[in-house]
């Protein structure tokens, strides 16, 4: 994790004057406003937003909680199954009575 040397100027639109225009990326209302990188500081871009970017951040925790989900899944295969297997196997020792 290291920090980023400057922001992305692509996709800010600015005035001939210098001064940002707020476009509609600007009023989303998605999450904590310092979660959005439209409104993040030179710090908060350098220590958080650009480090998070350059690993892909998004993608690396959806992989997570897909790999997550494939382990829960296949603990409750395991499980059915055996007890699957204990109820067959009371049903034929009662059988064989």
């Amino acid at each position: 994790w290291r920090l980023e040397k400057s922001a992305p100027q692509a996709g800010r639109w600015k005035t001939r004057d210098g001064h940002e225009l707020k476009n509609g990326t600007y009023y989303r209302r998605r999450g904590a406003r310092w979660e959005d990188p439209v409104h993040s500081g030179v710090k908060s871009w350098a220590e958080y937003h650009g480090p998070k970017e350059r690993i892909d951040a998004d993608f690396m925790e959806a992989v997570d909680a897909y790999e997550q989900r494939l382990d829960e899944w296949e603990q409750k295969k395991r499980f059915v199954n055996h007890r699957r297997e204990e109820q067959l196997s009371r049903l034929r020792a009662r059988k064989q009575e």
